[in-house]
């Protein structure tokens, strides 16, 4: 009896093992054709078509710009990859140059950059300004950039124009919480230490800035790399040190100077396609839930304070600590839209951003409330109608909102 009993179950875990090996091979091949199309970023072939369609037009309207002698905006996330060789961590592009960044349905964006790289007119850094009037400051990234507007639409320019203050851009595309934090440090905290009026200070977050830590950002900022020579006379010029401009034009002419704007990063090597679809990659992110959603979920009921220990986490304590009594810290939170897919990862970084800020006493301002996110619509730009999941911005109009809802946020607490 008890050899027919062994018998039986050795029988039953073969048939339960034979049907788990049929399930998952079905979804592995589900996943390849995922991946293989793409269909985890576009709704539609057809979308899909449309949008390759608009990036080939793109490189001919790059191509004509640099004719005209426009440069492509070197982005941070990307130089910072040489800065232990030139001793610096990139805060923004060339500085002073006129630069191009995006179409997303306006036309190529054009502007020159000011003298750390950003997106300012250069007059801005003028010290008796600096220094005597009220700041409103934004960090982020596209976002804050603005991806892809003109000048006098992106976030800092459309709340500078309602609130009737001074707005100062210090956000950059693809830049995330070991960007913002080198800023806060290269230079907000010099800025903080010779102003006299007040400052507001907004980090400017969206789903995009979820990030796990990076080795390569964490040792940058160990080095504690200077934007600004603090021991240099900062009452008559605030700009970037000779040894940083010099070291990030070198650093981009000798390694970035044929650059490719637009280029797949979803590009992968064989080892990592094979893990993707072992990992049913594509799948999770059809359905709109991300490995990082899965593992976050498990992490924050292993340890209560595991965002804390994010990139995000900290980045929102260093904007509580540089501010202190210096400067007015508020955090700003931009939604992805929820199209193709529901962005569930998103919701949850959203709470705990939230739940974080609350216990720090900072005011979270959440623009979920004034953006629809469930379809297209006038907040985001033409081309979303036809581009790839988390491939464009906000529109003008979408801007606007938000500046209009942070500027009405900040008014009802007093």
């Amino acid at each position: 009896m008890l050899r027919n009993l062994r018998k039986i179950c050795k029988t039953n875990i073969i048939n339960i093992t034979t049907l788990l090996s049929s399930i998952y091979l079905g979804l592995i091949l589900s996943n390849i054709f995922i991946l293989h199309n793409e269909l985890h970023i576009y709704k539609s072939f057809k979308i899909k078509k449309n949008y390759f369609r608009i990036l080939k037009k793109d490189k001919k309207l790059f191509l004509k710009a640099r004719k005209s002698n426009y440069s492509p905006n070197y982005f941070p996330h990307k130089t910072k990859l040489k800065g232990l060789k030139y001793n610096i961590y990139p805060i923004g592009s060339l500085p002073n140059r006129n630069s191009y960044l995006c179409d997303e349905g306006y036309g190529l964006i054009k502007f020159k950059t000011d003298r750390f790289g950003l997106r300012n007119k250069d007059k801005i850094w003028n010290v008796e300004s600096l220094y005597n009037e009220h700041n409103n400051i934004f960090i982020g990234d596209s976002y804050v950039h603005g991806a892809c507007v003109k000048d006098s639409n992106t976030l800092p320019m459309t709340f500078e124009n309602i609130s009737e203050q001074k707005s100062i851009n210090l956000g950059f595309s693809g830049n995330g919480p070991n960007e913002f934090i080198n800023v806060l440090n290269g230079i907000v905290d010099p800025l903080l230490s010779k102003t006299n009026q007040s400052v507001d200070l907004f980090l400017v977050l969206n789903p995009n800035d979820d990030l796990v830590d990076n080795s390569k950002s964490m040792k940058l900022l160990s080095q504690g790399y200077q934007v600004i020579n603090k021991k240099s006379n900062l009452e008559k010029s605030f700009s970037p040190s000779e040894f940083y401009t010099k070291s990030l034009n070198e650093l981009i002419n000798n390694n970035f100077k044929d650059i490719v704007e637009i280029e797949n990063n979803r590009n992968s090597n064989f080892t990592s396609s094979v893990f993707d679809n072992l990992k049913l990659l594509g799948i999770r992110k059809f359905f709109g839930y991300p490995e990082s959603i899965v593992k976050k979920n498990i992490m924050y009921l292993l340890k209560n304070n595991y965002f804390e220990t994010t990139p995000s986490g900290r980045v929102i304590k260093e904007l509580s600590l540089i501010c202190k009594n210096k400067c007015t810290p508020r955090i700003v939170f931009i939604p992805q839209p929820d199209f193709p897919r529901i962005d569930y990862a998103g919701k949850l970084y959203k709470k705990n951003i939230k739940t974080y800020s609350d216990e720090l006493g900072i005011q979270f301002i959440d623009a979920s409330k004034v953006i629809n996110t469930k379809e297209f619509n006038s907040d985001y730009p033409p081309r979303a109608k036809y581009s790839g999941e988390g491939s464009f911005h906000l529109s003008s109009s979408g801007y606007r909102k938000v500046s209009q809802f942070i500027f009405d946020s900040i008014n009802s607490q007093k």
